[in-house]
């Protein structure tokens, strides 16, 4: 039996997310071309976490923890995906994110912060099929979106998985119809909930090494860490 853990997100330099073994090639031909091949399932994400900011006692503790969790690779984790991207909703000319939400007047608490709680509501349009790479979104609650933002869905058999927006067309009724990458994990149903406001996919350790810690005394300890996106069988 599979062990979940999320990961929380913690402060980094930089992270990479990039689709590992999407395309295979044959090899040159004797014109000298390399032909590429698109494989249907889209490939696999992989996630890097450079520099991971362990600034006090208490980070650097909640990292080596999770890395001990993790067994190695054993455990399933629900892996944060940073972003910049999201299509945060603009009221009264103020973009409205998780951590800006003001009380039922408009104002805010005495140090600027507001409430904070998940803000962009999107749902499907419609029904699309394991290995669709095209839904349409209805926006209810959301920025317009440009392509290029990352979103997941939680999957009933697949649990969570991201997608990466290519392209956005208006359609006749001023819903999202969106191409994206990788094909759907799993067939996905009318009204299914998109998250935006923090997309996350599951995903494992992607080596047996792949959080080792070195615990630096000064002026803070700064880690790498890697994943790699793992599947669930049929």
């Amino acid at each position: 039996m599979a062990h979940f853990l999320n990961v929380p997100l913690f402060m980094m330099k930089g992270t990479e997310w990039n689709l590992a073994a999407g395309s295979i090639t044959p090899g040159q031909t004797g014109s000298g071309a390399f032909p590429y091949l698109r494989l249907d399932c889209g490939g696999a994400w992989v996630a890097k976490f450079n520099q991971v900011f362990l600034k006090d006692d208490d980070a650097a503790q909640t990292f080596s923890a999770i890395r001990m969790a993790a067994r190695g690779g054993v455990t399933v984790l629900t892996v944060p995906r940073p972003t910049k991207f999201q299509p945060w909703p603009v009221v009264d000319g103020v973009q409205i994110t998780p951590s800006n939400i003001p009380h039922s007047d408009g104002s805010f608490f005495s140090d600027g912060s507001g409430y904070t709680q998940k803000i962009i509501d999107v749902v499907t349009v419609g029904a699309a099929a394991f290995r669709d790479v095209n839904l349409t979104m209805s926006l209810i609650f959301c920025g317009p979106l440009r392509s290029g933002e990352s979103f997941s869905i939680m999957h009933s058999a697949q649990d969570w998985r991201v997608y990466e927006i290519m392209s956005v067309e208006i359609d006749g009724d001023g819903n999202s119809f969106v191409e994206f990458d990788p094909p759907l994990r799993e067939a996905v149903a009318d009204g299914t909930e998109i998250e935006f406001d923090q997309p996350r996919c599951t995903m494992r350790l992607s080596s047996t090494d792949a959080m080792n810690f070195t615990l630096e005394t000064y002026p803070h300890a700064r880690q790498n860490v890697s994943f790699i996106e793992t599947f669930f069988p049929a």
